[in-house]
């Protein structure tokens, strides 16, 4: 069956995916919903730890930066505007 095709239903799609997990790495019915339960946390936290960095440099950029830079000021923006 293609997972792709539009008359497939998202229960189809999910149990698909179940199956091919758990033949891939030989789990139980159990052990593969656990599965995609752990790689969903994961994700969600990598997200977080990204998001906690971006807003650091943000911060930093904001406090280091002098009043006539503007915001995310790089060397290349002033090479652009002397052409």
């Amino acid at each position: 069956m293609n997972i792709n095709n539009q008359s497939v239903g998202q229960s189809e799609r999910r149990s698909l995916m179940i199956n091919a997990i758990k033949t891939r790495f030989a789990l139980s019915e159990k052990g593969a919903k656990d599965f995609c339960k752990g790689v969903f946390f994961t994700v969600l936290l990598d997200i977080a730890l990204m998001l906690l960095a971006f807003f650091v440099f943000i911060f930093l950029d904001d406090w280091l930066r002098t009043e006539d830079e503007p915001l995310f000021y790089s060397s290349r923006t002033q090479y652009l505007s002397n052409l």
